[in-house]
């Protein structure tokens, strides 16, 4: 329910994606830490210059499926790998070879995880890659433009995701993409296309895009911008593969695009973290939202 100037939401989903551009892990109870949920984007693949690589370029990342080493129970030091045709494959977050690497236009601290990953990566990428690991002692801060004095600080810091610690979405916005989808005759699709951190129920559709705040009384989220979405939707995430063209993005051409984005097309909206670091967040958690006024 909602009044004027608050609203509650549910916590419906947990996601981290340990590997940037890999599949989800979805989790329920996960810790806050100064980066977001503990383990998200700790590693990404990367072409043998350090550039990372993406689902644009690389749509079968969506088959390599990270998970918690056996005992960790959260993806943030072990992994284990799997692909379809590929053997598994154990990582550990310990000693390997500091390399720099580029995400966006940010150079990053890293470590190369070394020659028996990259060949595991390349095998089933079908092209030369390495697989990094962010140095976490030297991190990437918040863009000031939409954190403000907040953007240097824990909690608004990031890894490899695209600039933000944490991407917020409500499950009726997905509901209403949907309608718009069938109208067109193109399948529905599920909160994976979107790659979400946290999804949440809402009295109705794109009711993120109104919060300042959400909290559920220790852990509290700041919204700071909203989410530009790029040809990455496209990719059908349990098939690996990308739909026709502007199937999605034709449809939120429709309805959402942002001036605020330079007429980019939202859907989601990125969060800072500015209270509750090292404190879990759970499935099923009710959250009190404050909206902008």
């Amino acid at each position: 329910m909602s009044d004027e100037s608050h609203t509650t939401m549910t916590v419906l989903g947990l996601f981290v994606y340990p590997i940037k551009g890999c599949a989800g892990v979805s989790l329920q109870t996960s810790q806050v830490d100064a980066f977001g949920l503990a383990g998200d984007r700790r590693w990404m693949v990367a072409d043998p210059s350090g550039e990372f690589l993406s689902q644009r370029e690389l749509p079968r990342l969506a088959l390599i499926s990270p998970r918690p080493s056996p005992g960790d129970g959260q993806p943030a030091d072990g992994l284990v790998i799997d692909a379809p045709g590929m053997p598994s494959f154990a990582l550990a977050a310990d000693s390997a070879r500091p390399v720099t690497a580029w995400c966006w236009d940010d150079r990053c601290a890293a470590f190369d995880e070394g020659d028996a990953a990259a060949t595991w990566f390349s095998t089933f990428l079908g092209r030369p890659v390495r697989l990094l690991r962010f140095d976490d002692a030297r991190p990437r801060h918040a863009d000031a433009r939409w954190a403000g004095g907040r953007a240097a600080m824990p909690g608004s810091f990031s890894r490899f995701s695209d600039g933000f610690p944490l991407l917020l979405l409500s499950q009726p916005s997905v509901d209403a993409l949907n309608v718009r989808l069938h109208a067109r005759g193109v399948e529905p699709v599920g909160v994976e296309r979107f790659r979400p951190n946290l999804v949440v129920s809402a009295d109705h559709a794109h009711e993120e895009d109104a919060l300042e705040s959400l909290t559920d009384g220790t852990v509290t989220l700041r919204r700071v911008k909203p989410c530009a979405r790029c040809q990455v939707i496209e990719v059908d995430q349990r098939a690996g593969v990308a739909q026709a063209p502007g199937s999605l993005l034709d449809v939120l051409a429709g309805y959402r695009a942002d001036a605020s984005l330079g007429g980019g097309l939202a859907f989601g909206q990125n969060c800072i973290v500015t209270a509750g670091l090292g404190a879990p967040m759970r499935v099923g958690a009710v959250l009190s939202g404050r909206y902008a006024l």
